[in-house]
């Protein structure tokens, strides 16, 4: 098997940065001590946190099959943080951006990264290509709905008209 530091960074962002999200409640209810961040400013720790995780599913969600296992052993990893460590939990507030921050510097200049990137570039073209034939397509119908509604020419208006009823007949045109 061989190193991959990405995976180990996408491993420990989602274990760091669940613990960060997670640790106020679960310090409340046992009765564990809180950092200073997580007593006075709660709401920037978790965010902190959540930043790590939506980063870290992003990672994840860009090649399922390869990265799935990222998801579990992370999960254990954050409870071995929280459960055996428990104080040692409020250096997440440090190592959880950090390792958000390498992660994402790691992933992009990967070839794996700009693939995925030129990816999703790519995609983004085909949709546009797809909604300009779409707009096209319509506008086209609309011009030909405009035309059906266009005012009849004379001639037309000549034909539509029935001819009179009575014995009198219309002149003929002549021709000199």
């Amino acid at each position: 098997m061989t190193y991959n530091p990405l995976f180990l960074l996408a491993m420990a962002t989602l274990g760091w940065g669940f613990s960060l999200a997670i640790y106020r409640p679960v310090a409340r209810h046992f009765g564990w001590p809180m950092g200073v961040m997580q007593v006075r400013h709660p709401l920037p720790v978790t965010v902190l946190g959540i930043a790590a995780l939506v980063l870290t599913f992003l990672f994840i969600m860009m090649d399922p099959p390869q990265r799935w296992p990222v998801l579990p052993l992370g999960l254990l990893f954050s409870l071995f943080w929280l459960g055996f460590l428990r104080v040692a939990s409020q250096t997440s507030l440090f190592l959880a951006p950090i390792a958000a921050l390498l992660l994402g510097i790691v992933w992009a200049s990967t070839d794996d990264g700009m693939r995925e990137i030129r990816n999703i570039d790519d995609r983004l073209i085909d949709r546009a290509e797809k909604m300009e034939k779409r707009m096209e397509d319509s506008m086209r119908k609309v011009m030909q709905k405009a035309q059906s509604l266009r005012p009849p020419t004379l001639e037309e208006l000549e034909k539509a008209v029935p001819a009179p009823q009575s014995g009198v007949t219309p002149p003929k045109k002549t021709v000199p």
